[in-house]
């Protein structure tokens, strides 16, 4: 009851100094609540004090305590997702796959392809070409297919047997020896043999020259032959490959394609049958056989037509062991003796030959050899 009695004097008293006091009152600010969604506003402090003074009234209560902080910010936005694709770029198919305005050869991601010239009209390709001492690797990647396979070719020569004449089945008519007694042969024919060996002369006159005629024959020699032919086996001193690859794309200049680049020891490479030179295009040559047909022989071993020989030497000795007076060796042959030789003894030695025809190598290797040109 006291606390209520008092509360009522202090209203009362407030009104009675408002009207009378001549100095204004002084009213307390309000506190505004701050941050976020503020509080509400706070209530209003009393009136001032006591009037009559300049100074005014005590200051009325502090306002209500500020509204409560506002509620913590939201939390920030998912990172958007990842772009979109536009797909890899096949370098084989003409087109623009990835969307980037660059179609095969002309895209960064075709980095294993390079733009080659197209082959000229005759020529087949471009391919992938390998040669070296060893087998090259097998086709396969972007040139599955193999289109020819070889290597250069090495030839050894060739021997033949050796080639000799028997001329035991052979048989000559004798030789005939006549004496002149006229130089070259003229004159008078004084003596004559007509068989081989020594034959012992009685003559009054002398001689200044004889005859030859050596015999002849109808029979043959026989061939006769040591050793056998022998031909080494052509082999490949290198060995090569060329394969045939997917087709070709876009993005070259004109006149040229877009290939795989191949795995070395391969190369970009045309090729056509039989040698040829190369284009300006492709100007490094190979040349490759892919195959070959060994047609060397020996020819025969002959013999040619027996000669019939003899040697005729004049003595002055019946027994033919006086100094040689001169001697005939060829068919038809005259001998001049110096003058006023007496001829008694005749030496006549006889003999056949035949010259052989040697075996000889004959024929050749066949091949089939294709021109390789290169970049």
């Amino acid at each position: 009851m006291r606390l209520l009695a008092f509360s009522a004097a202090v209203i009362l008293l407030g009104c009675s100094v408002q009207t009378e006091g001549t100095g204004p009152g002084i009213e307390a600010d309000a506190s505004v609540g701050g941050g976020g969604v503020g509080g509400n506003v706070g209530d209003s402090g009393w009136t001032g004090g006591s009037g009559g003074t300049p100074s005014g009234g005590a200051a009325g209560a502090t306002g209500g305590a500020a509204g409560a902080t506002g509620g913590a910010a939201g939390a920030a936005g998912a990172t958007g997702g990842a772009a979109g694709s536009v797909g890899t770029e096949d370098c084989t198919n003409g087109k623009d796959d990835n969307k980037d305005g660059k179609t095969d050869c002309e895209d960064p991601e075709c980095g294993a392809f390079q733009c080659a010239p197209s082959a000229p009209g005759g020529w087949t390709g471009p391919v992938a070409f390998a040669q070296a001492s060893a087998e090259p690797a097998a086709c396969g990647g972007s040139y599955p297919n193999e289109a020819l396979t070889g290597g250069q070719l090495a030839i050894a020569p060739g021997t033949c047997p050796s080639c000799a004449c028997d001329t035991a089945s052979v048989t000559c008519s004798s030789p005939t020896v006549r004496s002149y007694n006229d130089d070259n042969c003229g004159g008078s024919e004084l003596a004559n043999s007509t068989t081989g060996g020594c034959h012992g002369f009685s003559s009054s006159s002398t001689q200044n020259s004889f005859h030859l005629q050596l015999g002849s024959t109808g029979n043959s020699c026989t061939p006769q032959t040591t050793g056998s032919a022998n031909f080494p086996v052509p082999a490949y001193s290198s060995r090569a490959r060329v394969c045939d690859g997917e087709p070709a794309g876009a993005g070259c200049a004109g006149g040229t394609k877009c290939l795989p680049k191949p795995a070395a020891p391969y190369a970009v490479c045309i090729y056509r049958k039989d040698p040829h030179a190369c284009p300006s295009e492709y100007p490094n040559s190979n040349e490759i056989t892919t195959a070959f047909t060994d047609k060397r022989s020996c020819s025969d071993c002959k013999c040619d037509k027996p000669v019939c020989g003899a040697n005729a030497t004049a003595t002055d000795s019946n027994a033919c062991t006086g100094p040689s007076l001169g001697t005939a060796t060829q068919d038809d042959q005259c001998v001049n003796l110096t003058d006023n030789q007496f001829i008694m003894g005749m030496n006549v030695t006889e003999q056949v030959s035949c010259n052989p025809v040697p075996s000889a190598a004959q024929g050749s290797v066949d091949q089939t050899i294709y021109t390789v040109c290169c970049l």
